[in-house]
């Protein structure tokens, strides 16, 4: 099992008075134009909206990240729209040459799944329209061209469960019918709600970090790991969970969510939201924070050399 080095300082504080006044959430990696991206969300009293962070090749460490001085970068849309209450959950890709920016879309009476795209990653131009019903994007682009889109939904009067829909364009998506990554078995960690997936490709193959609970919709405080081949069948880690909340009194110490994993530099970084156990009280904060391990490869060898398997 892979021992994580956790990060004191958070990553992106928030700031009084300003636009991420409350939170800072949903923090998703991007390599684009010689440069990496760090989008995420903030929250005032108001709207959560999207912001980006950067930093040159040169000086990645990790945790020393430059906020945009143009954030928010995309933000609610008019009364009355599809977005018009809150923009969260930002996960991007390159495709063809562009980025493609997936949000949760969060309007007076829908929860949605929302497009941006931007020729230079900071400035975008919305879809006019949602894309499917939805939240917490993950975008993905495969080995087979296309456009894979993973999301969250209620199922069965339970937590949330994971589906996949795939794409030609961006824009339209077939959307499977079952979800391909369900909850546990009673009496599992994850028995009640999986949920926030982030993907990444590793030796040839697919990893999705999720977030899981046994027992509430979006309280989780324990990541777990699945593995694909091809992005549409997943299989669970039998040691899963692989990652869990802080010590009490940490930043992190109540619940997780968003591990966005990315292998840079020689270290597996993995950036994920946090709160504390603070709620309803003054001091309460839900913040992104940075862990990252030093390993030859992520829990699993797909080459079978190592003792971590499925």
């Amino acid at each position: 099992m892979l021992e994580w080095k956790r990060e004191k300082d958070v990553l992106i504080p928030t700031v009084p008075g300003t636009w991420k006044s409350r939170y800072t959430a949903n923090a998703d990696f991007l390599d684009f134009n010689g440069q990496y991206l760090m989008y995420y969300r903030g929250t005032d009293d108001h709207h959560d909206r999207v912001g980006v962070m950067t930093c040159p090749h040169s000086s990645f460490d990790g945790i020393h990240w430059e906020d945009y001085p143009n954030n928010p970068i995309i933000d609610v849309g008019a009364p009355g729209s599809f977005d018009s209450e809150n923009i969260l959950d930002p996960s991007a890709v390159v495709f063809n040459g562009r980025v493609f920016l997936y949000y949760s879309a969060i309007g007076r009476t829908s929860s949605t799944i929302g497009l941006a795209v931007s020729d230079d990653g900071f400035r975008f131009i919305k879809h006019g329209s949602p894309l499917l019903d939805g939240r917490c994007p993950e975008i993905v682009l495969g080995s087979d061209s296309r456009l894979h889109l993973f999301f969250v939904r209620v199922t069965d009067g339970k937590g949330y469960c994971i589906y996949h829909a795939v794409s030609d364009d961006g824009i339209s998506f077939e959307i499977g019918e079952s979800p391909v990554l369900s909850v546990g078995r009673p009496g599992e960690w994850d028995s009640y709600s999986v949920t926030t997936p982030r993907i990444f490709l590793d030796r040839g193959l697919y990893y999705m970090v999720y977030a899981g609970d046994d027992a509430t919709l979006d309280d989780s405080w324990r990541f777990g790991l699945a593995v694909s081949h091809d992005l549409v069948n997943w299989e669970k880690y039998t040691a899963n969970p692989i990652f869990s909340k802080g010590e009490y009194g940490d930043w992190d110490d109540s619940n997780i969510w968003f591990g966005t994993v990315e292998h840079v530099a020689g270290r597996y970084w993995m950036w994920y939201e946090g709160c504390n156990h603070r709620r309803g009280f003054d001091d309460f904060i839900s913040v992104v924070g940075t862990a990252s391990t030093e390993a030859p490869y992520f829990f699993i060898d797909p080459e079978g050399e190592g003792k971590e398997s499925i």
